[in-house]
Order: structure tokens, then sequence, then C-alpha cells
């Protein structure tokens, strides 16, 4: 099972343990917004923002650590509709990080392989970082300093 494979690097029984009590599944539940997609997808997510934003402190900060992903052979910019949709829940964008992904699972992986061998002269689409972004609910409703670039 997952837990087991997931778990399986560490010797000590007790560590195997805790790392299987901590391992979460996300609901099957088709009314979960981890299993929607499309504009459903999103307009929960504005809802779950607009919540964050209600009852997070003036001048506190929301972190989200997201990725873009692909569809149909093109990469679905994920961290542009977050940016919206943040935006309009009432956060100011503050700055984005990135973060390499130096071991990209075995999912992606292999669907890079699979790119590779079918496209050769075309670059994958698949992401090798994730974007960290870092918006704020400031007090007055504005003069935040923002650093604003798209790729």
């Amino acid at each position: 099972d997952e837990s087991s494979r997931l778990s399986s690097g560490f010797n000590s029984e007790k560590a195997q343990q805790i790392i299987k009590s901590q391992i979460r599944e996300y609901s099957d539940d088709p009314l979960n917004c981890g299993n929607l997609t499309g504009q459903t997808y999103l307009s929960e997510m504005l809802l779950i923002y607009q919540e964050c934003f209600q009852v997070l402190v003036p001048n506190g900060y929301m972190i989200l650590v997201l990725k873009n992903f692909v569809r149909q052979g093109k990469q679905v910019r994920l961290d542009l509709d977050t940016l919206k949709l943040c935006e309009t829940a009432g956060f100011t964008y503050i700055r984005r990080h990135y973060r390499k992904i130096n071991n990209p699972s075995f999912w992606i992986t292999n669907a890079i392989q699979k790119w590779q061998k079918k496209h050769p002269d075309k670059p994958h689409p698949y992401p090798l970082f994730e974007d960290v972004l870092v918006f704020q609910k400031l007090q007055d409703g504005g003069g935040a300093k923002r650093e604003r670039f798209l790729v």
C-alpha cells in the first residue's frame, strides 16, 4: 500500500508507525474541491481564498505553494488563475518565488520520457518547479510594494 511504500526508507519501526499515522488520502467525495475540474474548481478555490481573507489578521500573509499541470499536452497555468482568484478575494500580491523540483515523481518522470519518445524535437510541457506565491491582507487596502512579473 501507499503508506508502506512511503515509509520503506525508514529503518525504525517507530518512525514507520509515525509516518503511516500521518498519511491522509483525499476524500473520494465528488464534492471535495480537490476532485473538481475547470470552472467548478476555480469557483470553489475562490470561496476558499475569500474565507482565508476573512480569517487572516490585518497585514497577515497567505503563502501558497502550487504547481502548474499538464492537460492534453499543454501546461495549464494554475499560478495565473491563483493570482487572479486571490486578488479577487481581496489579497494583495507581494512576491513569487520558485522552488525547483529536484526529484520529480515517478509519474512525471515517466510522462516526460514518453513525451520525449513521441516528440523528440519538442520540449516537454511538464513543470519542473513549484510556484510559491506570497499575498498579504493589507490593513488599509493599498500601498504595498509589489513585485509583479509573470512567466
